[in-house]
């Protein structure tokens, strides 16, 4: 019995929510892929949620406790509408569209006015007086925005025990689907990994308990793993630097798969994102000790992030319509006949990519 709790695909764009400081934090997509290779479906992978995130001064954290004021755009104008929250899929869109058309930056500025006498989150003096050590707040200087990935909405898809659509696999948290549809509310994310965390520890520990026997792994499903893992060694490396292919992948990902999408822009990507795996399978790295192999790490993060990016881009295409995080500029509106999951499975070596109805 094994549960999967590896995260999400944060890593795949340039700018992301889930790196403090910038410091990477595993985001790969790693178990999305191995639920693939394993069987199982995944649903919804083209919903992830983008909001805000402070690029200058480098990234600073806490802000999101403080009063957020109106956005304003390189002309100094405040452009959202009101009522729309700066965390909201309506805020993520309408932020890129004014970058896009040429009045960036969007900037966060409070010097006209006075810090509050109270703050209303308990963390929140706490770390607005860390930022004010470094005259870092919004109330000392402009602070420059863009949109960054912060959650992911979709992944393998599970029922109310964790349970997966493999026999003895379970996933919880951001790794799995079917809890949050199109847009998450804030703060479910940390009531999320409590709840199918425990739920999904508790049943994978029943169905254990009941096993009477272990099905072992053929020899020949071990040989082909080794093999794989063992392809991208070398005695010097070849090919594409993984360091480049992931940084390549990131500007796809951040340019057509972020929060505004077309079929153009997803074929482009659909098409680079091919090439780039070409790349990578033709390519070695240098390898003296298995031992906290770093290069192989690396390169094997590059595998994780093209075949989940692959994901993603699969099923936005597939979703002809707009919906909470995903916007389609050629299907701008929310369709009925849309109120499906999309499922992304492995049959043979190949991705397909289908869809089913939303049981409510």
């Amino acid at each position: 019995v094994t549960i999967l709790a590896t995260g999400s695909l944060g890593e795949l764009f340039s700018i992301n929510a889930q790196e403090p400081m910038g410091i990477p934090t595993g985001s790969t997509g790693s178990g999305y892929v191995l639920a693939l290779e394993a069987g199982a479906d995944l649903i919804d992978m083209e919903m992830i949620q983008f909001v805000p995130v402070p690029v200058q001064p480098s990234l600073i954290w806490g802000l999101r406790f403080l009063p957020w004021p109106h956005l304003k755009n390189g002309k100094g104008e405040e452009f959202l509408p009101s009522g729309v929250g700066e965390y909201s899929h309506e805020a993520a869109r309408a932020i890129l569209r004014e970058i896009k058309e040429g009045r960036g930056p969007i900037s966060m500025d409070l010097r006209h006015k006075e810090p509050p006498a109270k703050f209303r989150h308990p963390l929140a003096e706490k770390r607005y007086r860390k930022l004010q050590e470094f005259s870092v707040t919004p109330y000392q200087r402009r602070i420059i925005l863009e949109l960054g990935a912060l959650f992911a909405m979709g992944g393998i898809h599970i029922n109310e025990r964790g349970e997966t659509t493999v026999n003895r696999l379970y996933a919880a948290g951001e790794v799995a689907g079917n809890v949050h549809g199109a847009r998450r509310v804030s703060g479910n994310a940390l009531p999320e990994i409590i709840v199918f965390g425990a739920r999904a520890g508790h049943f994978a520990a029943l169905r254990a308990k009941e096993e009477k026997s272990y099905p072992g792994v053929s020899p020949g499903e071990t040989e082909g793993l080794r093999n794989f893992f063992m392809e991208r060694i070398g005695k010097e490396a070849k090919g594409a630097d993984p360091r480049e292919i992931r940084a390549e992948l990131r500007k796809i990902a951040s340019e057509f798969l972020s929060v505004i999408r077309s079929q153009e822009g997803l074929e482009k990507a659909k098409e680079r994102i091919t090439n780039l795996k070409k790349e990578w399978n033709a390519s070695k790295v240098a390898v003296k000790s298995l031992a906290l192999c770093l290069p192989l790490m690396e390169a094997f993060d590059v595998y994780w992030l093209l075949e989940t990016a692959e994901m993603v881009c699969q099923a936005a295409l597939m979703r002809e319509e707009s919906r909470g995080f995903h916007f389609r500029e050629d299907f701008p509106q929310e369709r009925d006949e849309w109120l499906k999951h999309t499922v992304v499975r492995k049959k043979g070596d190949e991705l397909w990519v289908s869809a089913k109805p939303v049981v409510l």
